[in-house]
């Protein structure tokens, strides 16, 4: 099915190894759609520049920490909060900014 395909082709980790599961009835966070959408843009062999801490609410450490600030930087998803800058990387990625991502990843003009 699609989302082995998905898995084969390196667009997605799952959210489980031992298993190796999906759950596709979780919803997403913004931290893991920055993945998603900057592999989609970058490609699968994209690795993102180690993070530098421009977020108040990501630490060094965190495991998506280079992904959502390579995601802001290449405008594919804008902070929560200017004042001080913060991405909520664990809130969840509704459909609306699921869409914004969308395009912003493809490219697709805006009429």
């Amino acid at each position: 099915g699609w989302i082995e395909s998905m898995w084969t082709d390196g667009f997605t980790a799952g959210c489980g190894t031992d298993p190796l599961i999906y759950c596709p009835l979780r919803d997403h966070t913004r931290a893991e759609g920055s993945v998603f959408f900057l592999i989609i843009k970058k490609g699968v062999g994209y690795d993102p520049p180690p993070p530098v801490g421009i977020f108040d609410d990501v630490a060094l450490t965190a495991w998506y920490a280079g992904w959502v600030e390579a995601a802001y930087n290449a405008g594919i998803l804008p902070a929560c909060q200017t004042a001080p800058l913060s991405f909520c990387p664990e809130d969840e990625l509704d459909r609306a900014w699921a869409a914004y991502m969308m395009v912003q990843a493809k490219d697709i003009p805006i009429p």
